[in-house]
């Protein structure tokens, strides 16, 4: 996506809280990744490796919540180049179907819009990284976000 005006939100769910959380936060990380991508990615990963994976000042994470209940989260870094990349997105199965992603999806979209870099470069494009066993709703969710795709298996512009 390369301008802001692109992004097609998705109704806002008001019971769907989304908190910037820290590296510290790796565990539960881990624990929802291994939930929704089961054994596939960065599944084997460690909560240390995630906490790594976490830390740099580029990268920003956040867990989605309904009541007390963690149903995702998300993982965005900040390029040099002015792009920012969703490199992961995503809900836990018991709570997937609901329109949670698409809020999701629109709510990380519109922050990453408005957030410049820690070098205060301001954002020129949001991109998604997407794998060739998306969930079948992943896509049309991109798509219907406003992304276009350019390339299966690798990102959505």
């Amino acid at each position: 996506m390369t301008d802001p005006k692109h992004l097609r939100p998705s109704p806002r769910l008001p019971e769907l809280v989304v908190d910037e959380v820290s590296p510290s936060a790796a565990p539960t990380i881990c624990r929802l990744y291994q939930e929704i991508w089961d054994n596939s990615g960065r599944s084997a990963w460690s909560p240390e490796r995630w906490a790594e994976e976490l830390s740099p000042p580029h990268v920003r994470t956040w867990i989605a919540r309904i009541g007390e209940d963690p149903v995702g989260f998300a993982e965005i870094g900040w390029q040099t180049n002015g792009h920012v990349a969703i490199v992961v997105i995503g809900i836990v199965p018991p709570f997937q179907g609901r329109g949670i992603g698409g809020d999701f999806v629109s709510r990380m979209t519109h922050m990453a819009w408005k957030t410049p870099a820690s070098d205060g470069r301001p954002t020129t494009r949001v991109w998604l990284w997407t794998v060739p066993d998306e969930h079948p709703h992943t896509i049309p969710n991109y798509l219907s976000r406003g992304f276009s795709e350019t390339e299966r298996g690798n990102e959505a512009d």
